[in-house]
């Protein structure tokens, strides 16, 4: 598995600044990106929040405001920068940069709309296969991964016995709202293609859809991308499944259906 420079990614950075009406004082600063915080690999002994913690700790210092970083889609979108140290600062001193330069040109406005919503769907999972695949999926995960797959395996087979194949679980979808402004996410790690989908859907620049929000449960891959297969459409619910419970991938429109209820949920 190699880099692809032209994949698709969401550029943006996304930054809300909130400051005082009276003082004009910074009160905090929410910061959206779209990059893997994987700078630092497996070989690492270091004990990192990596490139957002490097982030925040040079804007808090430097603007003097509290300062949150979100994570955007980035399922399918590694770090530019990454395997040193030296590769985290350049991370950290890229993003910071460009929010430093941002922070002079924000117009401010008074709040006039702001809301939080949160919606549950039901989202279904591939069906469980048969039992020669389900153990060709168990060996090709401790094979690739290094992982011990006895417990996922224990737990599919047992459904598969009991005449179980379809699964489903539940996926909360929140939006946050400020203004024209909108943060909106899932507990999974979707990918780019998605959150432009959205953005275009509403037509509105100010539109940012990303993921780990509240939690974490896997891959959310496009339609697309299940005939390409690999860890984030196959292997990732073998090795994370028994902790989540996304013990299967989810079935391949998944993705469309979570645009389509952000799009509800912003338009409510």
């Amino acid at each position: 598995m190699g880099t692809n420079i032209g994949g698709v990614v969401d550029k943006r950075i996304g930054m809300l600044a909130i400051r005082d009406a009276e003082t004009k004082e910074l009160s905090g600063i929410v910061v959206f990106c779209t990059a893997h915080p994987n700078v630092l690999k497996g070989d690492s002994d270091v004990l990192s929040a990596d490139y957002p913690g490097m982030t925040r700790e040079i804007l808090e210092k430097t603007v003097n405001c509290p300062v949150m970083i979100v994570q955007g889609a980035a399922g399918n979108v590694n770090a530019k920068y990454r395997g040193s140290r030296k590769a985290l600062k350049q991370m950290a001193h890229i993003l910071s940069g460009h929010i430093l330069t941002m922070l002079p040109t924000v117009i401010y406005s008074p709040i006039v709309n702001v809301r939080t919503v949160s919606s549950t769907m039901q989202m279904k999972l591939k069906d469980i296969p048969e039992i020669d695949e389900i153990r060709s999926m168990a060996q090709l995960a401790e094979e690739q991964w290094g992982v011990n797959t006895d417990e996922w395996l224990t737990i599919v087979l047992e459904k598969y016995k009991q005449g179980i194949r379809q699964l489903s679980i539940n996926l909360e979808v929140q939006l946050f709202q400020v203004n024209d402004g909108m943060f909106s996410g899932v507990p999974m790690e979707p990918f780019s293609e998605t959150a432009l989908e959205v953005k275009e859907n509403l037509q509105n620049e100010l539109a940012f859809f990303g993921g780990y929000t509240n939690g974490y449960i896997g891959y959310l891959p496009t339609k697309e991308e299940f005939s390409y297969g690999g860890y984030e459409v196959e292997l990732n619910p073998v090795v994370y499944g028994p902790v989540t419970n996304l013990l299967m991938p989810s079935e391949e429109n998944t993705a469309e259906l979570v645009v389509k209820r952000v799009m509800e949920l912003y338009t409510a």
